[in-house]
């Protein structure tokens, strides 16, 4: 996974539903969103298509850095006018060969993030 491009770039990577083969190879079958990296970061924005309103955060683990946490933002203001963000974690990722396993609580189905980015430069207002 190489940055590419300027300052506020960032790459793209398909997310995909699969399996894994009795050779310990995946399967890709449906392209289900992306993953937006950004240059020098080391974490990932989620993007599904069947879940558009709603962005997931891949965030690598302080003891592993082949784990991950997945996490929903939630911002909340109160009376004294005082916002929080919660950071609500819904689910894990392992990284498996050149993709990252994910594993949403709520999902059966296992998710694939492939890290080999696709071909085009977004810029960060694409990302947002």
């Amino acid at each position: 996974m190489k940055p590419r491009g300027g300052e506020g770039m960032a790459d793209r990577f398909k997310i995909w539903t699969g399996n894994v083969d009795s050779s310990g190879s995946i399967l890709e079958q449906n392209h289900v969103g992306f993953a937006f990296n950004r240059r020098g970061s080391t974490s990932f924005r989620i993007k599904l298509w069947m879940l558009l309103n709603q962005s997931y955060y891949l965030v690598p683990t302080k003891e592993d850095q082949v784990k991950f946490n997945l996490y929903t933002i939630e911002e909340r203001e109160f009376e004294t006018k005082e916002v929080k963000t919660f950071w609500n974690k819904v689910g894990e990722g392992e990284l498996y060969g050149n993709y990252i396993r994910l594993r949403f609580h709520l999902l059966e189905k296992e998710l694939f993030l492939c890290l080999f980015d696709e071909k085009e430069n977004l810029s960060e207002l694409e990302v947002a």
